[in-house]
């Protein structure tokens, strides 16, 4: 306290404390206020409340859709087509082909899709299916000479 002739000045000093609102969200311990939105799940991580988004949505709580259709960017190739999963988008590949984009072809036997009549089997000559009632007669192999 100081003082002058004929007035006397008081200084108080007023402590206070400021919240700050975003602080303390992130020292929260719990999931129980956090709200994750679009199929987002609240789960602790480094001692604070974080939201794990489902793969097309992100942000704080789920709340920005990254891309409406996934697949619009996802190429599947050789007659796949794409799939979106809660892992993210896949291809499902047509029949004889595999692979993450259906890249890689699965060699199949000629005979697969070829079609007999009931009492004909399916043989290869020379790399093409053809169909019989009989057995194909092996010709033998020419014997070298000593």
């Amino acid at each position: 306290m100081k003082s002058t002739p004929g007035k006397v000045i008081v200084t108080l000093l007023i402590l206070f404390t400021i919240v700050d609102a975003s602080t303390e969200r992130e020292t929260k311990k719990t999931c129980d206020d956090v709200h994750c939105q679009n199929g987002g799940v609240c789960s602790i991580r480094r001692q604070k409340p974080l939201c794990k988004c489902l793969v097309n949505f992100k942000g704080r709580y789920c709340e920005t859709l990254v891309d409406a259709d996934p697949c619009t960017r996802y190429t599947c190739y050789n007659g796949g087509h794409c799939v979106f999963t809660n892992s993210g988008p896949i291809c499902k590949c047509a029949e004889g082909f595999r692979g993450k984009r259906c890249d890689r072809y699965v060699s199949r036997h000629p005979c697969d899709e070829h079609k007999c009549d009931h009492d004909e089997i399916c043989y290869v000559r020379r790399g093409r299916p053809y169909c019989t009632s009989e057995e194909p007669v092996k010709k033998p192999r020419p014997q070298r000479r000593h």
